[in-house]
């Protein structure tokens, strides 16, 4: 251990400003510089000197307990400013990390003619099982989920034979931002043959499919 460190903990434990602070540890080190110019070794002079809280307990009996009081108030009110900031930042976080929705017709970042247009050649792609232009059309992350086996699972597991497309529903957006980034979830039920299908479709701002799911 240092001399500056071992003068560093003992003020740190002793309840007074911080002028008197430097103060004190401007006299620790002078007297540890006296008397290691004298021959004596910085362990020597730490062991005779004490721990570093007997010394701070020896500087805090000549403290008064008015400035005591007063140093504990101020040492609280900075962990409590810190906690308070700690506070703020995570708040700050999870509000940019948690997803904020709103109405889709409300958008003014995604084009409603192009959201449908795009949702009806998605699912037409589908029911075609063209999955290579499917894959085309979406984000790079997607196109890693868009194999065949994957959608034809997919589309099993609803059905396994749907019939021709008879109805579709209403379309319903919604926009959420995540991260900074921008997203329209589409939902619209389609009436086949033999069943209907609820599809849950998610473009990026780009218009790039980013997530899809079948019921």
């Amino acid at each position: 251990m240092t001399a500056e460190k071992y003068t560093k903990l003992i003020i740190k434990k002793i309840a007074c400003d911080q002028k008197k602070k430097k103060d004190i540890q401007r006299q620790l080190l002078a007297d540890i510089e006296e008397r290691g110019q004298n021959g004596e070794t910085l362990a020597d002079i730490m062991q005779q000197m004490g721990t570093v809280q007997e010394i701070a307990d020896g500087f805090n009996e000549m403290i008064p307990e008015q400035e005591k009081r007063r140093c504990r108030m101020q040492r609280r009110c900075r962990v409590a400013v810190i906690l308070l900031a700690v506070i703020i930042a995570a708040v700050a976080l999870l509000y940019w990390y948690l997803p904020k929705f709103r109405n889709g017709n409300d958008s003014g970042d995604f084009n409603q003619k192009q959201i449908e247009e795009t949702l009806y050649d998605t699912i037409t792609l589908l029911e075609q099982r063209d999955y290579e232009k499917l894959q085309d059309m979406a984000t790079a992350q997607m196109q890693d989920v868009l194999c065949a086996e994957v959608l034809d699972n997919a589309m099993d597991a609803v059905g396994p034979d749907w019939g021709a497309r008879t109805a579709v529903g209403n379309i319903y957006t919604e926009e959420v931002t995540q991260m900074n980034e921008r997203y329209m979830i589409c939902q619209v039920s389609v009436s086949y043959e033999n069943i209907s299908v609820i599809y849950t479709i998610t473009y990026d701002s780009h218009m790039k499919l980013a997530g899809l799911y079948l019921k």
